[in-house]
């Protein structure tokens, strides 16, 4: 995301963590939480006055002999206290691409940047020779403006994928 260097930026916020997942490179249990609070502006100053709040909650739950079963839930939304300037779009939430909503190449193809946003995936990790592993997917997700319901709409994708093990992470392609 591009900012404006020009515009002064001051924030503070709370990041709390719990990681207790066993082996991060390749999940084999365990559970993965944060919560994390900014506020900008407001009595610290600056041109943008506004609050970001995100929670998100992985699960990883060992099945069968040697597959995994993944959770990952996503919550996020922005507060603006400024009534008259509304926030740019880097500020705002967006979904789409490898990491969110996989069937979405890019935040783009999703939907215009919002001020909330749900996000939920369900992955089931499987060995299938050495180093190789397939997984099967589902994702879904939901972004919209804080101030209306209207807009208010789940999309999903689903798919298939093959990873590669290298040691410091997988290689993923997923289709």
């Amino acid at each position: 995301k591009i900012i404006n260097i020009k515009e002064p930026i001051r924030s503070i916020e709370f990041n709390y963590i719990k990681n207790k997942v066993k082996n991060i490179f390749r999940p084999r249990g365990g559970f993965y939480y944060q919560f994390k609070a900014s506020l900008l502006g407001s009595f610290l100053g600056g041109k943008r006055n506004f609050i970001n709040i995100s929670n998100e909650y992985r699960r990883y739950l060992p099945v069968f002999k040697r597959g995994i079963l993944a959770f990952r839930m996503k919550f996020g939304f922005i507060h603006n206290f400024d009534k008259i300037n509304i926030l740019p779009p880097y500020y705002l939430f967006e979904l789409g691409g490898q990491s969110s909503l996989r069937g979405w190449s890019s935040p783009q193809t999703f939907s215009d940047p919002k001020t909330k946003f749900e996000l939920f995936n369900i992955e089931y990790r499987f060995p299938v020779y050495k180093n190789w592993g397939g997984e099967v997917f589902y994702d879904t997700g939901s972004l919209l403006n804080t101030n209306t319901i209207t807009d208010y709409k789940f999309r999903s994708n689903h798919g298939i994928g093959i990873t590669y093990d290298t040691g410091i992470g997988p290689i993923r392609f997923e289709y």
